[in-house]
């Protein structure tokens, strides 16, 4: 049980929790569900609250420096008067279940990385492959935007790698994670700067991929059509002032899924794929004639490049040019490399030899799936692996597949019978296979180890919330109208909401943006100055650094 008192002014309200769970980092045992309980009570002194311990969301709040007078001359807070019953001030969850939240895997021989993207931001958690005693605590890894594009996420030893861009003016969000004893996770943000400026070099664009060579790590990003390539060094340092372009091609006029460009490490040399209508000097497929060379749909196109971002080979069509397909996964097998696409007709899988440094097309495209949902592709040291919804399949040499059926459906909560999007993550020796499906409330995950030709019993659930109710400041103003104001996180977002002097809340609770590792600032013992004060109709709350919101 923990009670913590919070009040000034003469009233303070206490939070009884009991069983209390700690969001995505709660343990995935059985244990009683949790209560909490808010009672209202009259007191004379100013309670000292613990720093708030629950994920937040990291956008900062807007703030403005205010001098000492301005604080110190705000208005007097009254009494409350006693409130009778005690209840709930949010109506959010308090009990534990489980937390939809899309998701992105990596995974190391050791650990397996999963980001999932929440209201607080993006999190992470690692689940221990050498024990398989359960995930460790979630950790807020960087802030989450409404225009944020795909994420990648990307193993380098033991470490992952996680970024994200957005569409808008937000700057790139790119760090290291790595998993110690527990699960715990040791972050290294590489960008934005401490500034808040985005660190990538210029021109990178969208960051989308990464790839881990032996003298340092190559980014992969977007700009509009350009394709972009620049070094990071593993202390966190960029090579490069400004990123170069090594490829263009977009898929403007995709009907089916893609997941452009996507990239590899290859003997280290950088193998990238990519969707385009045509690329100046590319080699075409075998038996293209010119009337299709002259009139190109979309297609997949494949090259190598040396670990500074020289090309060491053409350009290579995969595909005819009279042919749809759009770029999903690219692989290395033993002795070749395969690329995943989506058609019109449902998902093949296009193979290549390397011959020196040119590519060797063999056979046509391996069909795998009819167009539905998702597919996923990856390899192990059995071989090559494919995900749909219903199906694993295990490709050998030729066109030999192995089928098995996924023994598992959609949790409880699901708005779809089948899983809609799969996701493999290799490391190296093995694979992990992510499938999700929609809830009234996100994305929901079932996770599961890939044991040759068949799947695993599902993982526990990796994201469980929302997290009992937690007090973070709670104030009194008994002007004209008497109100209080309560800041309180509740499924892992700062809330504010507003009370009257019968009990009764005044509008819904408001979600309010605040960087989680600065919630102290909101949470500082015996005051010396009021913390908040009422004018207007609104409120200020006073910053233990002399600022005021």
């Amino acid at each position: 049980m923990r009670r913590t008192s919070v009040g000034s002014s003469g009233w303070a309200l206490a939070v009884v929790t009991m069983a209390a769970g700690c969001g995505p980092s709660a343990p995935e045992v059985e244990s009683p569900k949790p209560q909490t309980v808010v009672s209202v009570t009259p007191d004379d002194h100013v309670g000292q609250p613990g720093a708030a311990t629950a994920l937040g969301d990291e956008a900062p709040i807007a703030s403005q420096p205010v001098g000492a007078e301005s604080i110190e001359n705000a208005p007097t807070l009254a009494s409350a008067p006693s409130i009778g019953a005690a209840r709930s001030l949010l109506s959010g969850g308090g009990a534990d279940g489980v937390l939809p939240l899309p998701t992105i895997a990596a995974a190391s021989k050791s650990w397996l990385y999963l980001f999932g993207r929440s209201q607080a931001g993006w999190v992470v958690r690692a689940w221990d492959n050498r024990r398989n005693k359960g995930f460790g605590p979630a950790a807020l890894v960087a802030p989450a935007y409404p225009d944020d594009g795909a994420p990648f996420a990307s193993i380098d030893g033991e470490a992952a790698w996680f970024g994200v861009s957005s569409t808008g003016a937000a700057p790139t969000r790119l760090l290291r994670v790595e998993a110690t004893e527990g699960g715990k996770a040791k972050i290294t943000r590489i960008s934005p700067r401490a500034d808040g400026a985005d660190a990538t070099p210029r021109g990178t664009g969208n960051v989308r991929g990464l790839v881990a060579l032996r003298s340092h790590l190559a980014i992969i990003g977007r700009d509009r059509d350009a394709i972009t390539f620049a070094r990071l060094s593993r202390d966190g340092s960029f090579l490069d002032a400004a990123a170069k372009t090594i490829a263009r091609g977009s898929a403007s006029l995709s009907t089916t899924l893609s997941r452009s460009p996507r990239v590899a490490n290859e003997d280290d040399r950088v193998l990238l794929a990519w969707d385009a209508d045509a690329v100046a000097g590319a080699r075409e497929t075998p038996g293209t004639l010119p009337a299709e060379a002259a009139n190109p749909k979309p297609g997949i196109f494949a090259q190598r490049f040396s670990p500074d971002g020289e090309p060491v080979s053409r350009p290579r069509r995969l595909t005819r040019p009279s042919f749809e397909a759009h770029t999903l996964d690219v692989a290395v097998e033993l002795g070749a490399c395969a690329v995943l696409g989506s058609t019109p007709n449902g998902f093949e899988m296009f193979r290549f030899v390397r011959k020196g440094d040119e590519m060797l097309p063999y056979g046509g495209g391996l069909f795998l799936a009819p167009p539905a949902s998702d597919v996923s592709l990856a390899t192990d040291v059995v071989g090559t692996v494919a995900i749909t919804p219903t199906k694993l399949l295990r490709i050998g040499p030729g066109v030999k597949i192995v089928p098995s059926p996924v023994p598992f459906t959609p949790a409880a909560g699901s708005t779809s019978a089948t899983f809609e999007t799969v996701q493999v993550a290799s490391d190296g020796y093995g694979d992990h296979a992510i499938f999700q499906t929609k809830t009234a409330k996100g994305m929901l995950q079932t996770i599961a180890r890939i044991d040759i030709d068949r799947l695993s019993p599902p993982l526990p659930p990796a994201w469980v919330g929302p997290p009992p109710q937690r007090l973070v400041l709670a104030d009194w103003d008994g002007g004209e109208g008497g109100e209080g104001l309560v800041l309180a996180v509740d499924a892992g977002v700062l809330q504010v909401t507003r009370v009257g002097a019968d009990g009764a809340l005044r509008g819904a609770p408001t979600p309010m943006p605040w960087d989680a590792a600065k919630l102290e600032e909101l949470a500082w013992p015996r005051a010396p100055v009021p913390r908040a004060a009422r004018t207007g109709g609104n409120w200020a709350i006073a910053l233990r650094d002399g600022r005021v919101l």
